[in-house]
């Protein structure tokens, strides 16, 4: 599965000039919006924040926390060309 829908923009299609492409790796039951797969390319827009990829991905919102080679990051964080984003699933209770 390759995320091709990601590059239509508000104006149209964007050229291959304007996206980056994230590696993009789902921890646990996070995998099932890959089809099960744990690890996809997904070319965004660039300056597309956390929040916005995560959307094109179709998690759920507050379902997951984020990490970027090692470092959190939030929603509103730029993601750049080539990133290693691993989502986890957050639990709930304890």
């Amino acid at each position: 599965m390759f995320f091709e829908a990601a590059l239509i923009s508000i104006n149209g299609v964007l050229s291959m000039n304007e996206v980056v492409r994230i590696n993009v790796t789902l921890h646990g039951w996070l995998i099932k919006y890959f089809d099960y797969k744990q690890t996809e390319q997904v070319l965004v827009p660039k300056s597309v924040t956390l929040a916005e990829l995560a959307e094109i991905i179709a998690l759920p919102p507050e379902s997951y926390i984020a990490f970027v080679d090692g470092h959190q990051v939030s929603n509103e964080d730029t993601l750049s060309d080539n990133d290693n984003l691993h989502f986890y699933p957050l639990v709930v209770g304890g």
